[in-house]
C-alpha cells in the first residue's frame, strides 16, 4: 500500500522514523526536514532520527518559528555558542516568509537514497515542537511507492533548501534579539480553553 494515514495523538517524529524504517530499511539514507514552527528539541530530534536511518540531515526552519528560548536553544545545542560550528551531519538552514506575504507553514519529513532520490516521505499538520511531537492531536500521511509524488516532495524541498540561509550566516543575536518572548499559540490556546467555546478533541483511537 502506497500510501499509510498517520493519525495519533502522540504525533512523536521518532515513531515517524520507525514508520518509514519500516518502508525503507536502506542504511545510508538521509533525512530531509522542513518545519513552520520549532522548538529545543527541533534539532536533537531529527538528529536522532538521522542517527537511527544512518545519514546526515538537511533540516529548514521558518525564521519566525521559535521564541528567544527556541533560538538560544538552537545555538547552544545545534551551532555552538559561537553559532558557527554544525553538529556532526546537520545541514541547518533557516526561511523566512515568501516576498508576497503570508507565512512558511508547512511540514514534510523525506528519507532520501544515496542516489539522490526520495524513498518516502510524510507530510502532515505536525510541528517540530514538543507540543507537536507529544500532546497535539496531528494528522499525517505516509508516502511510499509513489514516485511522482515523491518527485514533486523532493523537488519542492531542494527549491525551498537552495533558497534558505545556512545557519553559519545566521546573526544569532538579532534573531534571539528579534523573536518573540512567548508563542502567539499557546496565549490563543489558554484564551479559548478558558472559555470553553466548543468540545475537546476526541482521544485517539486505540487501535
Amino acid at each position: 500500500m502506497p500510501i499509510t494515514i498517520v493519525g495519533t495523538r502522540a504525533h512523536d517524529l521518532v515513531d515517524i522514523a520507525s514508520i518509514v524504517e519500516r518502508i525503507t530499511p536502506h542504511a545510508g539514507d538521509s533525512l530531509a526536514v522542513a518545519s513552520a514552527y520549532w522548538d529545543a528539541t527541533a534539532c536533537n530530534a531529527v538528529l536522532e532520527i538521522a542517527a537511527r536511518i544512518g545519514g546526515p540531515a538537511r533540516l529548514l526552519l521558518w525564521t519566525a518559528g521559535s521564541t528567544k528560548k527556541g533560538w538560544r536553544a538552537a545555538r547552544e545545542a545545534v551551532a555552538g555558542t559561537a553559532g558557527q560550528t554544525l553538529a556532526p551531519g546537520l545541514d541547518l538552514r533557516f526561511i523566512d516568509a515568501p516576498a508576497g506575504g503570508g507565512i512558511f507553514h508547512a511540514k514534510l519529513a523525506g528519507v532520501v537514497g544515496a542516489d539522490g532520490e526520495w524513498r518516502s516521505a510524510l507530510v502532515g499538520s505536525a510541528n517540530l515542537t514538543s507540543a507537536g511531537r507529544s500532546r497535539n492531536v496531528e494528522l499525517g500521511i505516509a508516502i511510499h511507492d509513489e514516485p511522482r509524488a515523491l518527485e514533486e516532495l523532493r523537488t519542492w524541498f531542494d527549491r525551498q533548501f537552495d533558497a534558505a540561509l545556512p545557519a553559519s550566516e545566521i546573526d544569532w543575536d538579532a534573531a534571539i534579539a528579534t523573536a518573540a518572548d512567548t508563542s502567539e499559540a499557546a496565549e490563543r490556546l489558554a484564551a479559548f480553553t478558558e472559555l470553553g467555546l466548543a468540545r475537546p478533541s476526541p482521544a485517539p483511537d486505540p487501535r
